[in-house]
């Protein structure tokens, strides 16, 4: 191989006489054949195909808009436009609650369940979302739960301790806020309705339960104030609840 092309041209030369080719010649006809393989290489190499330039990815769509993001999934709004929200957890504050006992046992709960649940800590978790109404009542560890619709059909339930005794429940939001429910028994001796009125107070830290028990033969109704105080975190839920032993299935 030749490094230049003047160290070719005397091999050129050299080459054509042997041919019968004069120098000159021989030297044309390789410069020339040079010229053109050369321009065809160039060619080539400048039309060689460039790689495609990479894929675009579309731009991500912009999420959507939260539905009714201005308004708070739980509660209901009034037709003044107050908003009231009685969802969470709910401690009972002994301190300020009135007697119950006396309303316990005209709703027909048994001595004994009275002496076994004596002392342990009362608690509810409601559910409000609109009308959509659930009310789940702690004692201890005993969870019972009835739900309801405010402004709805009234709705049947069983007696926790007599079968024989039926209940029908009728539950309401008044135009200040409050939720009354009414519950109207059938076949039980010692109690003919029992409502419960509950408010919210102190901006909306304190749930105001006003329950009173109408009686057979027109005595005047057994009343207790109740109050309890908006729990939040770790142990305001049901975590760790069970239905009662003494529920009838």
């Amino acid at each position: 191989m030749f490094d230049s092309l003047s160290e070719m041209m005397p091999a050129v030369a050299k080459g054509s006489e042997k041919m019968g080719v004069s120098r000159d010649l021989g030297i044309a006809m390789v410069l020339g054949s040079t010229m053109v393989l050369g321009g065809l290489l160039a060619r080539r190499l400048l039309s060689k195909p460039t790689a495609a330039p990479p894929a675009t990815l579309p731009s991500p769509a912009a999420p959507a808009a939260p539905l009714d993001d201005d308004k708070p999934p739980t509660g209901h709004t009034l037709a003044d436009g107050t908003r009231v929200d009685y969802s969470g957890g709910w401690a009972k504050d002994k301190a300020r609650s009135e007697d119950y006992s006396a309303i316990e046992t005209a709703l027909g709960q048994p001595m004994w369940v009275t002496m076994s649940l004596m002392g342990m800590p009362t608690r509810k978790v409601i559910e409000h979302a609109g009308m959509a109404w659930t009310n789940h009542s702690i004692l201890g560890i005993y969870l019972t739960t009835k739900a309801s619709v405010l402004g709805g059909p009234p709705a049947q339930e069983k007696h926790p301790f007599d079968a024989k005794v039926s209940v029908e429940v009728v539950s309401s939001m008044r135009a200040d806020g409050a939720v009354v429910s009414v519950s109207t028994f059938a076949g039980m001796p010692t109690a003919t309705t029992h409502t419960v009125t509950r408010t919210l107070e102190d901006g909306g830290a304190t749930l105001k339960m006003v329950e009173e028990v109408a009686v057979p033969g027109g005595g005047g109704p057994l009343r207790a104030t109740l109050f309890y105080t908006r729990q939040t975190g770790e142990g305001s839920g049901l975590e760790g609840t069970q239905p009662p032993p003494c529920a009838q299935s």
